[in-house]
């Protein structure tokens, strides 16, 4: 479902920007 993919997508999204901020501290 949408509702589905959005979730995934927030959780996807929430690691990309973990893994930003520990690599480069510029995000």
């Amino acid at each position: 479902t949408n509702e589905k993919l959005g979730y995934i997508g927030r959780e996807e999204g929430a690691a990309a920007h973990a893994i930003c901020l520990i690599e480069t501290k510029e995000c």
